[in-house]
C-alpha cells in the first residue's frame, strides 16, 4: 500500500512530503482505558484504524485483577481477530499521574500508589507497553482526530476525576520539563471560607459528592450525576453549577495565559447538555478581556470519553514510531548511538 508522510508539509515546514510503502498489519495495537467506573479496550492495526468493536468491562481496582481480565480479553480479540501473530503495542491510558520513564502510576482514585503497572503487565504479555494520564490521552487524541485538528495553536482542557490542561503547538503537546504542566485542578483556591484544591470543587468526584449531600441520595458513578440533570434532576443540576464556574474561570486563565487559536474541553464535558455548554461559553467569554478573545473559538469535543481511549492509541504509535526512527539511526551511525537509550 503507498502512503504519503506529510508531517510538517502542510505548513512548508519539516522536511517534504515522501511516499513509502506501508503495511497495516505489520504489527496491532491495543489501547487499554482503566477508569474509576469501567475499562474498555480497542483493538487496532498499525495505522490506529480499529478492527474490532470496542470491549467494555467492569474489573473494579484491584490492580491484580485488572490485570488478569485485561490480559484475558486481549489474547481473546487477537485470536478472534486473526492478529495474534503479529507483534502487540499497548497504550494503557489511567486516571492519576504517570511516570512514563518507569511505568509507575499514581491513582488516588483507585486507591493506587506508585504502582508499576507497565511491569506488571509485562509479565503476563508480550508486547510493547507504554502508560499514559487520561487528560494527556485526550488532548493527543483531539489533535490527531478531534477539534484540534489543523489548528497550530491549541489548548485542550480535559474533564474527569482531576481537571488538566495540555497545550498543543503545531500537533505536539507540551507538558511541562517534569511531565505535570496544566495540571489546573491541583491550583488551591478559596472556597468555603479555605483554600481547596479544584479538583476538590469542579472534579466529577466533587460534584457526585454534592449531589449526594444536596439530594440525600446515594449514587455510585459521577456520570449518574450528568444523567439525572439532563433528565430534569433540580439537586444534580445544582451540583454541576459550581463545576461550571470553576471551569470557565480555569478556562479564562488558560485563554488570557496563551492565547490559544481554539480552546476544547474535552472528557465528559462530551456529555454536557447544549444549554450548559452555552452556559460555559458565555461565562468565559464574560471573564476574558475582549481585547484577548479575538480570534479564539471555544468547542466542545466529539470525542466524548472516547478521547481518553484513542489517545493511548495515538500515544504508543507515537512511541513505535520513534523507536523506529531511533533504530534507523542506529542502524546508519552505530558508534554515535550505541550508548544512546531507547525511551
Amino acid at each position: 500500500m503507498l502512503e504519503v508522510d506529510v508531517h510538517g508539509a502542510q505548513r512548508a515546514q519539516g522536511r517534504p512530503a515522501l511516499q513509502y510503502e506501508f503495511n497495516p498489519l505489520r504489527f496491532c495495537v491495543v489501547s487499554l482505558y482503566v477508569g474509576l467506573r469501567y475499562a474498555e479496550l480497542t483493538l487496532c492495526d498499525a495505522r490506529g484504524r480499529p478492527i474490532s468493536e470496542n470491549v467494555q468491562f467492569h474489573p473494579g481496582w484491584d490492580v491484580q485483577r485488572i490485570i488478569d481480565e485485561s490480559v484475558g480479553r486481549i489474547i481473546d480479540l487477537r485470536v478472534a481477530h486473526a492478529v495474534a501473530h503479529l507483534p502487540l503495542y499497548m497504550g494503557v491510558v489511567v486516571h492519576g499521574t504517570v511516570d512514563s520513564n518507569t511505568g509507575t502510576v499514581d491513582s488516588p482514585g483507585m486507591g493506587w500508589r506508585l504502582v508499576p503497572l507497565v511491569e506488571l503487565l509485562a509479565e503476563r504479555i508480550e508486547a510493547v507497553i507504554t502508560v499514559h494520564d487520561a487528560s494527556r490521552a485526550a488532548a493527543l487524541a483531539e489533535s490527531r482526530e478531534g477539534m484540534a485538528i489543523g489548528v497550530r495553536r491549541a489548548v485542550v482542557l480535559n474533564f474527569g476525576p482531576e481537571i488538566t490542561a495540555t497545550h498543543i503547538v503545531d500537533g505536539v503537546p507540551d507538558v511541562g520539563s517534569a511531565g505535570l504542566a496544566g495540571r489546573i485542578g491541583r491550583a488551591r483556591i478559596w472556597s468555603q471560607d479555605q483554600l481547596r484544591y479544584i479538583d476538590d470543587i469542579a472534579g466529577s468526584v466533587a460534584y457526585k459528592n454534592r449531589y449526594v449531600e444536596l439530594s440525600g441520595q446515594s449514587i455510585e458513578w459521577a456520570t449518574e450525576v450528568t444523567e439525572r440533570a439532563a433528565a430534569g434532576d433540580r439537586d444534580a443540576e445544582e451540583a454541576l453549577e459550581l463545576s461550571f464556574e470553576s471551569f470557565a474561570r480555569a478556562s479564562m486563565w488558560l485563554i488570557t495565559i496563551t492565547n490559544p487559536e481554539r480552546l476544547i474541553l474535552t472528557g465528559s464535558a462530551g456529555g454536557f447538555l447544549e444549554r450548559w455548554r452555552t452556559r460555559i461559553r458565555t461565562r468565559i467569554m464574560e471573564l476574558v478581556d475582549p481585547a484577548l478573545f479575538d480570534g479564539i473559538r471555544i468547542d466542545f469535543t466529539d470525542l466524548g470519553r472516547q478521547a481518553w481511549l484513542r489517545g493511548g492509541v495515538h500515544a504508543v504509535l507515537d512511541h513505535q514510531r520513534t523507536r523506529e526512527l531511533l533504530d534507523q539511526e542506529r542502524a546508519a551511525n552505530p558508534r554515535i548511538l550505541a550508548t544512546q537509550p531507547e525511551n
